[in-house]
């Protein structure tokens, strides 16, 4: 599942790649094409262990390694496989005054992890979502969140003079490693809202 804390003109060719890990870990590696006007976050809900720590998420650089999807695409024949969907949310819960969570650079992006929902209240407000969307998705209810902050592409002189947006942008693959709430499964988050 995917969500977007603003506005989005455009979200598609989206990829992934999981791996479990020996220590009941996995890395999840996202990579999608977008637009948009305004800065906004994507929210990944995690299934984590209920009480996460607000560490447990560790968010690796692939700035350098783009092309990590087209390897894997040459690495294994294309499969279309269409996974289970995901369903419904409750009320978000009342934050205390905690601190503002780690914000780490990765690449193009900032990351933080959310390890649950009370804490969205620690985020910038333009990087959260509405209450009103964990309503209605309860299956999240004690999940963690990776929000990854993404930023519209530049404008060139010519566009800016023109009023012209700049249209969709490629972004390099965001991967993290998180730890697994069932060890014998792989979370492949595959709803989008927007």
């Amino acid at each position: 599942m995917c969500c977007f804390s603003r506005p989005v003109k455009y979200v598609g060719a989206t990829q992934i790649f999981a791996r479990p890990l020996s220590d009941g870990s996995q890395h999840l590696v996202y990579s999608m094409n977008f637009e948009a006007s305004e800065e906004l976050a994507m929210v990944l809900p995690l299934p984590v262990p209920p009480g996460a720590p607000e560490d447990a998420v560790r968010f690796i650089n692939l700035e350098g390694y783009a092309k990590l999807f087209q390897d894997l695409a040459r690495a294994f024949p294309a499969q279309l496989l269409q996974p289970p969907r995901s369903a419904g949310f409750a009320r978000m819960l009342a934050s205390n005054a905690a601190p503002p969570l780690v914000v780490h650079d990765v690449g193009r992006f900032e990351a933080s992890f959310v390890p649950r929902i009370a804490d969205f209240a620690r985020l910038d407000p333009r990087f959260t979502l509405a209450p009103e969307v964990w309503d209605k998705l309860p299956r999240y209810r004690d999940w963690g969140f990776a929000v990854f902050k993404l930023k519209p592409k530049a404008r060139s002189w010519l566009q800016r003079v023109t009023g012209r947006e700049p249209g969709r942008q490629t972004i390099h693959p965001m991967a993290f490693r998180f730890p697994r709430r069932d060890p014998s499964t792989l979370f492949f988050p595959t709803v989008h809202v927007h």
